[in-house]
């Protein structure tokens, strides 16, 4: 009954690679269109996400965000800078290169390119401030969200950590009901501590697999399957009615 489902996932190296991330466990029940991307931010979570869904319109969607640091941005250029193949740092499109700045924070120097960093991420740096990129990345999920609302697409979002509680702006713009949250603000690496008892990330500040399969298993698995059933099967009787119905959390 619901092998017909598109389960369609995007964010940074949280969710990027199945094989190691929580999406593995969803591979094992449902159809899972992984659209992810490491160093990524909001504007190219958002972007991916919104592109997937237009390509699967008219199927049944559901869509899961892992949002990400609010520093983060991509740059369309048409050079690639020199990166080498493979690298997290840049993606190839028919438009050009998408590079993006990646890191933990806007002053990380996540990449030992010269060039990107003269010509782009310093002069990034030099431009921003939190407050902007908050509201940028806020603007980037409600966009998203409204996408999803138009669209009738049930959509679960959540950080990869806490991103926003220390800084004031109006964040109004974003339905939070669609937000899964630990401990009111945390993300998936404030969960990974707690409910694991050690941050045990792996090399690069990031969740083991252990991490991730439990996380699958205790957060997005109960919640897709709880929304499969509420968004696209109610039975009367024993006579299944397909709806097509928006549900939020």
């Amino acid at each position: 009954m619901t092998n017909n489902i598109n389960v369609i996932t995007s964010g940074c190296s949280f969710t990027y690679n199945s094989e190691m991330t929580w999406v593995g466990k969803l591979e094992e029940l449902w159809k899972v269109h992984n659209v992810a991307s490491c160093a990524a931010g909001q504007d190219y979570i958002s972007r991916q996400a919104i592109t997937k869904l237009e390509q699967l319109k008219g199927q049944r969607n559901i869509l899961i965000c892992q949002w990400s640091g609010i520093h983060r941005r991509a740059f369309l250029t048409e050079h690639d800078f020199g990166f080498e193949q493979g690298s997290p740092y840049i993606d190839k499109t028919q438009n050009g290169y998408w590079v993006k700045n990646g890191g933990n924070g806007v002053d990380s120097k996540v990449s030992e390119n010269d060039s990107a960093e003269k010509h782009l991420f310093e002069p990034y740096r030099k431009i921003y401030n939190e407050q902007q990129g908050a509201i940028e990345s806020l603007e980037h999920i409600a966009r998203t969200q409204w996408y999803c609302k138009l669209n009738r697409i049930p959509m679960l979002n959540f950080w990869w950590k806490d991103e926003l509680s220390k800084i004031d702006i109006d964040v109004s713009l974003v339905d939070w009901k669609q937000f899964w949250f630990h401990k009111k603000t945390g993300g998936m690496a404030e969960w990974c501590v707690d409910e694991m008892w050690d941050p045990g990330f792996a090399e690069g500040n990031h969740p083991t697999k252990e991490h991730h399969d439990k996380f699958a298993d205790d957060v997005i698995i109960p919640w897709v399957g709880e929304n499969i059933w509420k968004f696209f099967l109610i039975r009367i009787g024993s006579i299944p009615l397909f709806l097509n119905v928006h549900l939020q959390l």
